[in-house]
């Protein structure tokens, strides 16, 4: 009974604040059951739900554990933001670090380069609105 009482009061959090403020849910959940509130999250708004892959680009921020709740809200991207893009079959979470003519520039937190593809309306999957990560 507590844990669906705090996962309740973890939903109702997020839903306080503008939708783009970076928020991070910690606790002591387990991956089906982050997943499970990611998604409760993401259908009260309509927002996607992705999962993480660890693969170092954005240092200690994100990891395995994580999954991340994103808005379909291209028109609001800007440098600082944190978006999701595909690259073939790939979806890369990465930081907005300024735009172009040609789309956005997008880099890893933890890498010192910008990614060799910008971001389009074409290759765009969404905007990071919230995080759920899983101890477990």
């Amino acid at each position: 009974m507590i844990r669906v009482v705090s996962i309740l009061a973890l939903i109702a959090l997020t839903g306080c604040g503008r939708p783009n403020d970076l928020r991070q849910m910690r606790g002591e959940l387990d991956r089906d059951e982050s997943r499970h509130l990611a998604y409760a999250i993401a259908f009260d708004r309509g927002y996607l739900v992705r999962a993480v892959a660890g693969t170092g680009s954005n240092g200690d921020c994100m990891g395995e554990r994580t999954w991340v709740v994103l808005a379909d809200s291209y028109e609001t991207i800007s440098p600082g933001k944190l978006v999701v893009y595909r690259l073939g079959s790939t979806e890369i979470f990465h930081q907005v670090i300024r735009g172009g003519p040609d789309g956005w520039t997008v880099q890893g937190m933890a890498n010192s380069r910008p990614d060799p593809v910008t971001v389009t309306r074409d290759n765009y999957v969404g905007t990071y609105v919230a995080r759920v990560d899983s101890e477990r």
